[in-house]
């Protein structure tokens, strides 16, 4: 059996790629790649360490690396012979990554990138789905999305959680996907801003962001997330008419259910695996039937997500500059 390969062995290689890896595929070998980290014993300081029985070519590399260094990452695995690559959000930091990475796809065919897509394969979703999927074009016209997130990012890094900082990074590349993922490509960016936190006042987008997107089939996505909250929360509703539904979705791995309602009072409670679903997806997709498989969410929404995501934060006045 091929190896999986997770450069970058912080919270996100550790627990949210090689722990699901092992429940989605098991018996697979995973190979932690991390200066920080002892070798042996399925560990490796750097790729160029990495054990005699691991081919990169017939590997599965996940990119995990500190956000900044994604795509020069994956460039590098590339370059190194690797052909399947899961790639964390976000995809990249700045325009110009994003360039390189959209380019290397264009470029070399053969080479199959997944992007990480957690909240796409929640089972609520579905009923989210349902009722974009059954909205008029008047309604879809007038329809709205509203995601809220919280959470005390300063408690995960003091917890040992690490991580990045910034809303930008963190929280929305996520919630600007699923967006997308639901009402279609961005057409007009109409609001974003973000707010620093107490403890971290230098990083603009510490506290959290606002983000508010006008789709191509009319609809509206209000995107809201908190770092900076005494709670965690996560909930999404979509309203199409009359017909709407709220689901809350799981807030960490120790509250892996979702809850759904809607007009009729109804609450439908489901046990939750979005990232267990994504990598089985993920890895039927990268070793199985070829590149013409349909996967959930299409690369082109990941692309377009991302790039929707750079501008938000450059309209908010994270780096300084002015919105393309």
């Amino acid at each position: 059996m091929s190896a999986t390969v997770v450069v970058g062995a912080g919270v996100a290689g550790r627990e949210l790629h090689a722990r699901p890896v092992s429940r989605a595929v098991p018996g697979r070998p995973i190979v932690l790649v991390d200066p920080r980290l002892p070798s042996g014993h399925g560990t490796a300081p750097h790729l160029d360490a990495l054990p005699d029985h691991v081919d990169l070519r017939d590997a599965v590399v996940h990119v995990c690396t500190p956000t900044d260094l994604h795509v020069t990452t994956l460039l590098d695995v590339v370059d190194r012979g690797a052909r399947r690559v899961v790639l964390e959000k976000p995809l990249a930091t700045t325009s110009d990554d994003l360039d390189r990475l959209a380019t290397c796809i264009e470029r070399t065919p053969d080479v199959r990138v997944r992007p990480v897509a957690v909240w796409p394969h929640a089972a609520a979703i579905d009923d989210l789905r349902a009722v974009v999927g059954a909205a008029t074009p008047r309604q879809l016209a007038e329809g709205r999305m509203v995601m809220v997130q919280t959470k005390q990012r300063r408690s995960d890094s003091l917890a040992g959680r690490g991580g990045g900082q910034d809303a930008f990074d963190v929280e929305l590349p996520h919630m600007v996907l699923l967006a997308v993922h639901l009402l279609g490509p961005v057409v007009e960016l109409e609001r974003s801003s973000a707010r620093s936190a107490a403890w971290m006042p230098e990083l603009p987008a510490s506290g959290g962001a606002t983000v508010r997107l006008r789709h191509g089939s009319g609809a509206v996505s209000t995107l809201v997330t908190r770092l900076d909250s005494s709670g965690r929360r996560r909930h999404v509703t979509v309203a199409m008419g009359r017909r709407w539904r709220r689901v809350h979705l799981p807030v960490d791995r120790h509250h892996p259910w979702s809850l759904t309602t809607g007009p009729d009072g109804t609450i439908v409670r489901r046990t939750e695996s979005p990232l267990d679903r994504f990598f089985v997806e993920a890895y039927s997709l990268l070793t199985g039937p070829g590149p013409h498989a349909r996967p959930t969410v299409s690369l082109q929404e990941h692309l377009h997500a991302a790039r929707t995501c750079l501008q938000a934060r450059s309209l908010a006045g994270r780096d300084g500059s002015t919105p393309s």
